[in-house]
């Protein structure tokens, strides 16, 4: 051990036991696992209990990749035995909301007269927060239709709360919350397994879809993961009546009549399995007796309570004495009114402790004031305090420090525990030394050494070029001078459309990755040909998804198909530059008119193209180098001999 103590010959048998595919094969005990190999480790244990259960399903994982669920298909394709003797069905979506319509599709099996050998199919949709937003319309219209009585389905969606990978800060629940989906917040990699399996026998019995939110802290850990969650038995309502034909997908179906279900007895369903399988409960403090201070933590808030609490030096036996009670939901839309109320109306005052907007506290507030009878409700703080000052951010995201000083100051104010500046004040960190108010040096954010955008992403003098969704970013920062803003993915391009009748500039670049263009990008270029702008898209045909893990392109997009897809849509001019154009055999099969030229003739292209009048194509050929790097370990692509020594 790490003290030099001999391992027990017990631990060391075990040890020796452990092996990489415990995370999905080993049965009992605890198996090391990231929070996105539990995902997929979820759907193999849906398979085995409906299985147990008697119940031959099938089951259906399809997405589209982005941090924090970057690695969610290679995960996939790596676990592809396990999955296929599930009967588990891995699909790439080519985008967002056309994994949505498909996972929407599973649920259909068996209404219209189709044969199957299967009694249903359970579904595991994944995307990061700009893809919610994008397939809102189809993600509304699969939970207004329902979940099939044995299949059901879970959303994970990846929120990343600091814009680490995103260009906007994201929270999904709000969107859901339109959606009238269910909303269920992880605290931990621990609770990806048992809160999973929850939402597939909630979606099942409420005939809603139910969201997992996925943000850094949780699915991109890992560790040691109990595998208690497989003796779960999830228990029926009884103060519930399902009515007859119950509340699953049907056919045919009206549209109002589905708005009406879904409102009015779905969501109420949801929240009374939520009940009933004490998913919100309390988990620290006294458990019958008046609380003087009530801890709500959401999701991960939960721990960094915990967390906050053992900082400030309170124990449990504390938390009894000092009348502190912690109450955990992981259940967070529609907040379950009983057991939660049951918590809130035996506290003084209670403390919310929730990243970016007030989700609990403003349905807390509703559901305190509903239930008080004759006695004065709880205080009610979180973002703020009672005189309005902020205590917990809105944006950005907090950890148990910050958890720390908010419940100090509520203690303090509370009298629970004496003022006293030392117990958060030995927590903080030491004062940055003093060097003479010189600035910091800053680094500028650059491309990999070798990366084709080192030469694509430049433009002549004089011109600018677009940003968008991709590695090619970065350019807003290594040339802010030339590069406009940004826009979302698959819209590159059409913030020209709206701002070229009332400028003076009478061309624009526009950068786009080959990873964009096959999501969703096609349609800005045919939008960019329709309006008549002048323009030229650049796009940068890396040969893999770069910036999620140099995945392959789905549906096998090559830039001969995209130089015939290209012309098709009626582009003006197409120019292929390459960093080797003799890699090409004769018979490729490029549109009629597309020049190939080399990367050295990279500038005097531009040229020529921004004085075409129309939509030109600049394609650009070379593949990314962290990918290069990658096959060249592989034995997948040759490792020239030649070596370039910087600085040596």
């Amino acid at each position: 051990m790490a003290d030099g103590t001999p391992l027990s010959a017990e631990m060391s048998e075990r040890l020796a036991s452990v092996t990489l595919d415990d995370k999905y094969a080993l049965e009992d005990g605890v198996a090391f696992m990231t929070g996105t190999q539990a995902l997929i480790r979820l759907t193999l244990e849906q398979s085995r209990r409906d299985r147990a259960a008697g119940l031959r399903t099938g089951g259906y994982v399809s997405g589209y990749r982005g941090s924090p669920l970057g690695g969610v298909d290679l995960t996939a394709h790596r676990a592809k035995s396990y999955l296929d003797s599930a009967e588990v069905k891995f699909q790439e979506g080519l985008n967002e909301d056309l994994a949505a319509t498909a996972i929407w599709g599973t649920q259909q099996i068996g209404l219209f007269g189709d044969k199957s050998d299967y009694d249903g199919v359970f579904s595991l949709w994944y995307g990061k927060g700009p893809g919610v937003d994008r397939s809102g319309d189809a993600l509304k219209h699969g939970n207004l239709a329902g979940s099939s009585k044995h299949g059901g389905v879970v959303m994970a969606f990846g929120d990343d709360h600091t814009s680490k990978s995103s260009t906007t800060a994201h929270q999904s629940e709000p969107m859901l919350m339109g959606m009238g989906i269910p909303v269920l917040n992880p605290a931990s990699i621990h609770d990806f397994l048992p809160l999973g399996l929850f939402g597939y026998a909630a979606s099942r019995y409420a005939g809603t879809w139910a969201g997992l939110k996925c943000v850094t802290d949780t699915v991109e850990s890992s560790g040691a993961v109990g595998l208690d969650f497989r003796d779960l038995a999830f228990v029926t309502p009884t103060d519930f009546d399902l009515p007859p034909e119950g509340l699953n997908i049907r056919h045919p179906d009206a549209m109002l009549a589905q708005e009406e279900r879904l409102w009015n007895l779905k969501l109420p369903a949801f929240q009374a399995f939520t009940r009933a399988n004490r998913i919100n409960l309390q988990t620290h403090g006294d458990r019958t007796g008046p609380i003087r201070l009530g801890i709500v933590g959401v999701g991960k808030g939960h721990l960094e309570t915990l967390d906050a609490l053992r900082m400030l030096g309170i124990s449990e036996t504390d938390l009894e004495a000092l009348g502190i009670g912690v109450f955990k939901v992981a259940q967070v839309w529609p907040l379950e009114p009983q057991s939660f109320t049951d918590f809130a109306l035996r506290c003084d005052e209670l403390l919310i402790i929730e990243e970016k907007r007030p989700l609990v506290e403003d349905q807390a507030a509703r559901l305190i004031v509903n239930a008080m009878a004759d006695r004065r409700p709880p205080q009610l703080v979180g973002k703020t305090d009672p005189e309005g000052q902020p205590m917990l951010p809105r944006h950005g995201e907090f950890g148990a420090l910050d958890v720390a000083k908010a419940i100090d100051r509520r203690l303090t104010a509370r009298s629970i525990l004496d003022a006293n500046p030392d117990r958060v004040g030995r927590l903080l960190p030491a004062p940055n030394i003093d060097r003479d108010n010189k600035t910091a040096p800053s680094r500028i954010p650059w491309y990999c050494a070798g990366c084709p955008h080192n030469t694509s992403t430049k433009v002549p003098e004089g011109s600018k070029a677009g940003s968008g969704i991709g590695c090619h970013t970065l350019a807003l920062y290594i040339y802010p001078e030339r590069t406009i803003a940004y826009t979302h993915m698959g819209a590159e391009g059409s913030p020209w459309i709206g701002m070229s009748p009332f400028v003076d500039t009478p061309h624009m670049f526009q950068n786009m990755g080959d990873g964009t263009y096959n999501h969703s990008g096609l349609l800005a270029i045919r939008a960019a040909v329709a309006s008549g702008v002048n323009m030229t898209y650049k796009l940068l045909f890396n040969d893999a998804v770069a910036l999620t893990g140099g995945q392959s392109h789905d549906g096998g997009l090559t830039p001969w198909a995209m130089t015939q897809q290209l012309a098709g849509e009626g582009v003006a001019r197409i120019v292929v530059v390459a960093d080797d154009p003799d890699k090409y055999a004769r018979s490729t099969p490029w549109a009629k008119g597309v020049t190939i030229r080399p990367r050295e003739e990279m500038e005097a292209v531009q040229l020529e193209l921004r004085e075409v009048e129309g939509v030109t194509i600049l394609l650009y050929d070379q593949v990314c180098a962290a990918e290069k790097r990658r096959r060249r370990k592989r034995g997948k692509m040759d490792d020239p001999p030649k070596r370039l020594h910087i600085n040596s």
